[in-house]
């Protein structure tokens, strides 16, 4: 039949969009393709004992033609052109999703991985987070360099509360006292936050002093840890300014070098005593080895043993 040039377009959009199953110049992840996948990467041949299947850098649009890979725990789908989250309800015991370096633009179809605990879509065109709600156990979520542009953005993030590390680096997030506000509202419990390169970041004041004051589990922000001597800081300036931070900073490193003297001179301790047995021992075996000569000598001597020895 005849379509209408708009319907046309439409088909014609919708067929470069999905590759056609006979379409040589597309790779399609087909039984074949997935068995010499997991042959490469030494992997098994019946796709229900492999629990690593690695994918990566294939030219995949689609995912698809998992289902038989239901024991997979880490799935590498990163660098292909992959444009949809689709297809991963097969695999309800993956721990641990690749993603990065795709075409996603949404966070989607993840209800039947309740056992994920790591998430990588860096490098997507993702700027809403979502579908993270089923996530129980989602832990570790990379989505740096995508599109998110605010704060309202990220609210997604706020349904999983068991997130422990949060990358959104290289995004282009503006607002940037919301921005700083946003996790001890709702993550309280992160322990590792990497917000460096968006918009709002460098321009911030006090940046990491309000993150750690108000966080306290925080224990790495961007690219360097947060010491127990910086928190110590940041957590007396939130209550007093420079001044309290300073002499709080002051404190805290003399308290640091009389732990170090008071576990010196523990270890002096425990290394003299140590010494003074190992010596006592050789003593002891010293003077054990001594008698036995004596003994010998009187046996050579007398042909008689004194009390207290056998002859062997």
């Amino acid at each position: 039949g005849v379509l209408p040039a708009q319907d046309a377009g439409a088909e014609d959009a919708k067929a470069q969009d999905v590759p056609a199953p006979t379409d040589e110049g597309v790779p399609r992840m087909t039984p074949k393709v997935l068995q010499e996948a997991c042959a490469s990467n030494r992997g098994y041949a019946a796709p229900e004992l492999n629990e690593v299947l690695m994918l990566h850098y294939k030219g995949f649009r689609k995912i698809e033609g998992l289902d038989a890979y239901t024991e997979v725990r880490s799935l590498f789908l990163e660098c292909n052109g992959i444009r949809r989250m689709e297809n991963l309800e097969v695999m309800p015991k993956l721990v641990s999703l690749y993603l990065q370096s795709n075409c996603i633009t949404a966070i989607e179809n993840l209800e039947a991985l309740t056992k994920l605990q790591y998430l990588n879509l860096s490098n997507n065109g993702i700027s809403q987070v979502s579908g993270l709600a089923s996530l129980s156990c989602l832990e570790n979520i990379n989505l740096a360099a995508n599109k998110i542009s605010s704060v309202e953005g990220l609210q997604g993030l706020a349904e999983r509360s068991s997130l422990r590390s949060v990358d959104v680096s290289c995004n282009y997030v503006e607002d940037g006292d919301t921005f700083v506000d946003f996790w001890p509202q709702n993550l309280p419990q992160v322990e590792c936050l990497y917000l460096h390169h968006n918009s709002c970041s460098r321009g911030l004041k006090d940046y990491r002093r309000r993150l750690i004051s108000s966080l306290p589990k925080l224990r790495w922000i961007d690219e360097r840890p947060v010491t127990a001597n910086e928190r110590v800081g940041c957590e007396a300036w939130a209550v007093g300014g420079k001044e309290a931070e300073a002499e709080a900073k002051r404190a805290h490193y003399l308290w640091e070098q009389d732990e170090k003297r008071r576990s010196f001179d523990n270890f002096r301790r425990i290394q003299q005593a140590a010494a003074e047995r190992a010596r006592a021992q050789k003593e002891a075996q010293a003077a054990r080895d001594a008698a036995r000569r004596r003994a010998a000598d009187g046996l050579r001597e007398t042909g008689a043993l004194a009390d207290g020895w056998v002859s062997l």
